[in-house]
């Protein structure tokens, strides 16, 4: 890994880029060899887990830690609503529309209550 650290580095200053040691990472995923990583001789912190484009990873390579953190955004996100269900000022009429919900790094979500009935919210 070192080798291709170095590769990176060298082939970023050929292009006039320099890479941060400060925010540069790295993180092994099932690998026997513990090495650390070095850029500039300055020694890249190694991390168990990090987000990147939204997704949840970790050095175990497994989706779970992703799975709970999409778990925990969706009951997030309805525990948000749950005070506008059971508003009594809103009407029947109302809850048969389309309610917008957005969350930071999603696209938005649309939820249609179909019936007033609380054993179906």
């Amino acid at each position: 890994m070192q080798e291709k650290a170095n590769a990176f580095s060298e082939t970023a200053g050929n292009l006039g880029l320099k890479v941060s040691t400060k925010k540069t990472k790295s993180m092994r995923v099932n690998a026997r060899v513990q090495d650390s990583i070095k850029l500039n001789g300055e020694e890249i912190e190694e991390v168990d887990s990090f987000t990147y484009l939204g997704s949840k990873m970790s050095n175990t390579g497994d989706a779970e830690v992703e799975m709970r953190a999409r778990l925990l955004k969706a009951s997030q996100a309805f525990a948000s609503l749950r005070s506008t269900w059971k508003a009594t000022k809103l009407q029947s009429e109302d809850q048969a529309e389309n309610i917008p919900v957005s969350c930071d790094q999603h696209p938005p979500l649309r939820i249609r209550i179909m019936e007033d009935d609380q054993n179906h919210l």
